[in-house]
């Protein structure tokens, strides 16, 4: 599994995170960049299994700040699990098959 590092202290608009995450998780040329098109690629379109760790902005009341507020939760809806550290989240983004236990319904 691959860690990837977004550290929004060091990028200073949305676009730039939404390249940012098209180059390194190999997102199709249609990507829509935006926070919808991005909750579908990570549920469903990603080529790896990959750990994103999310560094937010210190000062959360900045446009990058808000930004960083609904990116993670765009991250926790879509990712297998998360868990925050040192002012950190961490989402794992994993291919896997779902159980299917049909007698347990």
């Amino acid at each position: 599994m691959r860690l990837l590092k977004i550290d929004l202290n060091e990028m200073e608009t949305e676009q730039e995170v939404h390249a940012f995450l098209m180059e390194q998780l190999h997102f199709p040329e249609h990507y829509g960049k935006n926070l919808d098109a991005l909750y579908d690629m990570l549920s469903s379109e990603l080529e790896e299994n990959v750990c994103v760790e999310l560094a937010r902005r210190a000062d959360p009341d900045t446009p990058m700040g808000a930004f960083g507020k609904r990116l993670a939760k765009v991250m926790e809806d879509a990712a297998q699990t998360t868990e925050e550290r040192e002012g950190k989240l961490y989402a794992v983004f994993a291919d896997f098959e779902p159980l299917d236990a049909p007698g347990l319904w």
